[in-house]
């Protein structure tokens, strides 16, 4: 799979206008080799409006870390319930494929993109998935747009612009937060 990543400009903005993909994850560790993905959450915004969402949690066969579990909240009895992984990512890129991220014609984005892009490149690695990803950052771009913000986390972004998360290290509502502040810095 071949991951792109866009630089966000006036040509990108008006692609992004018309609708984008938000994408999160939640992961048994910090490193992609080592660890696996729990959970995947994605969001899809179409005018600025929500059209369509996908989640799940991901049983990776692995046990996730205490040190995970008090940042998401997933715990191995959450995830010994879940589906496998051979079930959860053809289902997953079934839903980028018919949403146009696998061919690169709408836009994946994540706050700290790095960090689950490259998840989802270990992912398409060891199952062989194929497409052509286009991706933006939203860490970097409230970094370059919002220069009077101390902190760049995603919730000091949120909160910058009035955004509640109803519930914190969860894949789809991460998702849809990191959706509302692309949103908000394009609009």
């Amino acid at each position: 799979m071949k991951f792109t990543r866009v630089k966000v400009d006036c040509e990108t903005e008006a692609s992004l206008k018309a609708g984008f993909m938000a994408f999160d994850t939640e992961t048994t560790g910090l490193r992609a080799g080592d660890d696996r993905i729990v959970e995947l959450g994605a969001v899809i915004f179409r005018d600025g409006r929500i059209t369509d969402t996908y989640g799940t949690l991901v049983n990776p066969a692995i046990r996730i870390s205490p040190s995970a579990t008090a940042v998401n909240g997933i715990t191995n009895g959450m995830l010994d319930c879940a589906p496998c992984e051979r079930a959860v990512y053809p289902e997953f890129m079934c839903f980028l494929d018919k949403h146009g991220v696998l061919d690169g014609e709408t836009i994946l984005a994540a706050h700290n993109a790095p960090f689950d892009i490259g998840f989802l490149r270990e992912v398409s690695e060891r199952f062989g998935l194929e497409g052509n990803i286009r991706y933006c950052d939203t860490l970097a771009l409230s970094r370059a747009r919002l220069p009077q913000l101390e902190h760049h986390r995603q919730s000091d972004v949120a909160e910058f612009f009035r955004i509640e998360n109803r519930c914190a290290h969860r894949a789809v509502e991460d998702a849809e937060v990191c959706g509302r502040i692309l949103w908000e810095m394009i609009s």
